[in-house]
């Protein structure tokens, strides 16, 4: 990010009237959990283009960031005044929903952005699907929003987008853990071997690995799996899983 930084700096030198650098830079400040620092950038971005819904949206993320998510659907919905049809703030506030439990309004929310987003052929993302406007962690939050609504077509859409664009293993991590929750446990395995292979030490991906098997009356190998988590991480849960597999090879 530091990197990142300087690199903005010397760009807001070359073009200082270009308000997406300033943007940028402030989301940079705001991966780094600098406040401050990137609503000053938002706030040089909004003077320059006088964007205000795009505006109230960046500082919505810096609530949603900070994890006032009342503060910030506050501002996502003065975004949305000044442009009702904008898919991204839609998505963005399904998502503070989610966080305060609001799981049907979540739903909702995130089904309006993709209606928008389909209508308004995506502006930024020519050529995409919907699902490309979203991060690895913010896609996990969609599966759970249509997890907790038993919208199993969606669920459907998200795996396969998911499954096309694997050069994440959080991805593969993600739809292995949804497979698994699906009862799919062979294509789950297989997708978090592959997690496995480069990340030996992915405690999400042993112990799933391990009650796939499980599921699939393999006690022998999920013992394995079970004691490999043991190993990185011991807890409650996996205590019981350990003595459940011994219980069924005695």
């Amino acid at each position: 990010y530091e990197e990142a930084i300087k690199d903005f700096d010397q760009a807001i030198k070359l073009d200082p009237k270009n308000s997406k650098i300033w943007e940028r830079k402030g989301f940079t400040y705001l991966a780094q959990l600098k406040y401050e620092l990137a609503e000053m950038d938002f706030k040089k971005a909004y003077e320059i283009d006088g964007d205000k819904g795009n505006f109230n949206h960046n500082l919505g993320k810096i609530f949603h960031r900070k994890k006032d998510y009342y503060y910030a659907i506050s501002h996502y919905l003065k975004a949305l005044q000044i442009d009702p049809n904008n898919y991204l703030v839609y998505a963005s506030m399904s998502l503070a929903k989610l966080e305060l439990g609001n799981f049907e309004d979540a739903l909702n929310d995130l089904k309006k952005s993709e209606r928008l987003f389909k209508e308004y052929k995506g502006k930024g993302y020519k050529g995409k699907e919907f699902f490309s406007i979203f991060d690895t962690k913010e896609l996990n939050q969609c599966l759970k929003i249509y997890e907790l609504n038993n919208d199993l077509k969606q669920i459907e859409k998200i795996i396969k987008f998911m499954g096309t664009n694997k050069d994440n293993n959080m991805d593969l991590l993600s739809l292995g853990i949804t497979q698994f929750k699906k009862g799919e446990f062979y294509n789950a395995i297989s997708s978090l071997l592959e997690v496995y292979e480069v990340d030996k030490e992915n405690k999400d991906c042993i112990i799933y690995l391990g009650k796939a098997k499980m599921e699939l009356k393999d006690y022998k190998n999920a013992l394995i799996d079970f004691k490999k988590y043991k190993e990185l991480n011991s807890s409650d849960e996996v205590e019981k899983l350990i003595k459940t597999c011994e219980d069924n090879l005695k």
